[in-house]
């Protein structure tokens, strides 16, 4: 009898299912830290993107000349912050805390704690309408971010009687955390119904910047500017409250 011996081959289908294989893993773990790569690089860097983003936008920040920050006349208060229908009026007005004033916050600081913490303290969670943000320049070359808020105080305002309008200001210093240095200009109760608009930088001095402010009616103008020692002036130039004080 005879005897056939078969010579066992090699299944040649592995190798290519092998490769096939490799090829899809391959593909599936650049697929992976495609995702992944992106998203553990904004979770490291996203916050501090944010907050440069954020703090540029305040830098450059730009307020109305003729938009109302603060206004105490409750009628005018309402309109400012209501629409017609009975909605949020969305230019960025709100209630002033335990008082019928109105005061602006706009979309800057709204859900902005974490990037500018500093400055939803200082406007949004004290209650005090933005009356300037920008950064200026005081004359020994020192750049500053520089902040204004105008606000009725609250202590006069429980019992519904009219409050003293308090215009306060601050200076940004970069730093963990920043340092803030503050000066504050009162506008007495007894001097009427106080309105506070957008304040304006000086295009021909770099440290100097305008507040307008009306009293029953009557338009004066405040002063401002970046000292040397990274303090605030404020000064009232002329309008009603200057002859009081006169």
């Amino acid at each position: 009898m005879r005897v056939v011996e078969y010579e066992s081959r090699p299944n040649r289908r592995r190798p290519a299912n092998c490769g096939k294989l490799k090829r899809i893993a391959k593909r599936a773990g650049i697929g992976v830290l495609l995702v992944v790569f992106p998203y553990a690089t904004w979770q490291l860097c996203g916050e501090t993107v944010q907050r440069l983003y954020w703090r540029a936008k305040a830098n450059s920040y730009e307020i109305p000349p003729e938009l109302v920050v603060a206004e105490e006349n409750p009628r005018r208060a309402r309109e400012l912050v209501w629409t017609p229908d009975g909605h949020l009026n969305p230019a960025g007005h709100l209630t002033a805390r335990r008082s019928e004033a109105a005061i602006f916050s706009p979309y800057i600081l709204s859900g902005k704690v974490h990037y500018l913490p500093d400055l939803y303290f200082l406007i949004q969670d004290s209650h005090r309408g933005l009356a300037f943000l920008h950064r200026l320049c005081s004359s020994n070359g020192d750049s500053r971010l520089v902040i204004v808020g105008a606000s009725p105080e609250s202590s006069n305002a429980l019992d519904g009687s009219k409050a003293d309008m308090l215009i306060s200001a601050w200076t940004l210093l970069s730093g963990k955390p920043w340092r803030v240095t503050g000066t504050e200009l009162r506008f007495p109760a007894e001097l009427g119904e106080k309105r506070v608009y957008g304040g304006q930088c000086d295009e021909h001095d770099p440290s100097h910047f305008t507040i307008k402010y009306e009293i029953n009616d009557k338009i004066g103008m405040i002063d401002g500017w970046l000292q040397s020692d990274d303090t605030v002036k404020l000064r009232i130039r002329d309008g009603p409250a200057s002859r009081k004080r006169g």
